[in-house]
């Protein structure tokens, strides 16, 4: 099996003059996309928590997991916080983890103009995709901060969801399929058609989820200016980038045009 571990994070920027002594009443539900509000609510300070999420339905050639949330306290003053911090109120982070694996016969192996080429045919492809979500909340966080981190969460879940099923329809693609390396020997042409496999493989996981939720959590961030903005609520915000970007794979897929990353929404 192939193992690729991607790590990304969201993150909400401070807000300078706000009571520091309130919280909501409850985060949001994990089986559906936080509502947003600005309304502050007193409440106790958050304890580190570790919550099972939704439960993802493994398709034929994906096995997926539930996906693991964990509350954390952020405490500066005890030196609790992400590993990768900058000055942020809050933080979502989301570790992507996958490890694909496939069957093959002997390569088929010639010799073309003083090198060796191998050709690979992929057999019974498989994967198995892991989410684990990180939210970094501090005692004293007010309401729009734990909405705007529990929508990162909100939408790192939906990318996950919809993308091993992507993954899924992909495998079925290379299932059959013939991959060719080439090398000044028999075993390093042999080894390049295998990295061949794995190289495409990883290029298409990145592609359709880490990848993916990595875009749609910047274009949040920009559109909610980090939590900031509460013009409109931070579900409200989530709906808008998922809809500029089927619009924008819509667009691309009129014109016929085809690229190797996900359509962006507008302003990316």
């Amino acid at each position: 099996m192939a193992g690729f571990l991607i790590v990304t994070a969201g993150m909400a920027s401070l807000m300078l003059g706000v009571a520091a002594v309130f919280l909501p009443a409850g985060p949001a539900s994990a089986s559906r996309p936080a509502t947003g509000t600005s309304t502050m609510t007193k409440a106790a300070a958050p304890a580190p928590t570790t919550r099972k999420s939704l439960v993802v339905k493994s398709p034929p050639l994906v096995e997926t997991s539930e996906i693991v949330v964990t509350m954390k306290l952020m405490d500066l003053a005890r030196g609790q916080k992400p590993k990768e911090y900058h000055g942020e109120a809050g933080s979502c982070e989301s570790k992507f983890s996958s490890n694909y694996g496939f069957e093959t016969m002997p390569a088929e192996i010639r010799e073309v103009e003083g090198e060796f080429v191998a050709t690979l045919r992929v057999q019974a492809p498989s994967a198995k995709v892991k989410v684990a979500i990180d939210l970094w909340i501090p005692a004293r966080a007010s309401a729009w901060l734990i909405d705007h981190e529990e929508t990162h969460r909100a939408i790192t879940e939906r990318v996950y969801q919809e993308g091993v099923l992507e993954l899924n329809a992909y495998l079925k693609t290379v299932n059959g399929r013939a991959f060719e390396g080439r090398g000044k020997t028999k075993t390093a042409a042999s080894q390049a058609a295998r990295q061949a496999v794995l190289n495409e493989y990883n290029e298409t996981y990145i592609r359709m989820l880490p990848g993916r939720q990595k875009l749609l959590n910047e274009e949040f961030d920009r559109l909610s200016e980090h939590g900031m903005n509460h013009a409109k609520s931070a579900g409200q915000w989530m709906k808008e980038i998922f809809a500029a970007e089927k619009k924008a794979k819509e667009k691309a897929a009129e014109a016929g045009a085809t690229s190797s990353r996900p359509a962006s929404p507008a302003g990316l």
